[in-house]
């Protein structure tokens, strides 16, 4: 096995292991009453980046408080926030 193939094995683990993370985490915010903790798996899917953009706003659509909607709303607005001002970066260099 080479190294670059060994290396996207090792990648394709990691990309697993955070699907599975990122899962377990929208499962923990849907099945939870506790908005608080509501609140706190949405701060650590906001880490993810852009790819977790997509189960914040399932968090959003499988959740009926306001406040947690409209924290969920503004994690995606810093996300997105986020990812332009990295590209305008890349960009520049």
């Amino acid at each position: 096995m080479s190294f670059s193939s060994s290396q996207r094995e090792m990648n394709r683990d990691n990309s697993l292991d955070s699907e599975h993370e990122i899962s377990r985490l929208v499962d923990t915010a849907v099945s939870c009453k506790d908005i608080e903790v509501k609140k706190k798996v949405i701060d650590v899917l906001e880490v993810y980046g852009e790819q977790g953009i997509t189960p914040i706003q399932d968090i959003i659509d499988l959740n009926h408080a306001t406040e947690v909607k409209l924290y969920a709303l503004d994690a995606i607005k810093r996300i997105k926030q986020e990812s332009a001002s990295r590209r305008l970066l890349s960009a520049l260099r």
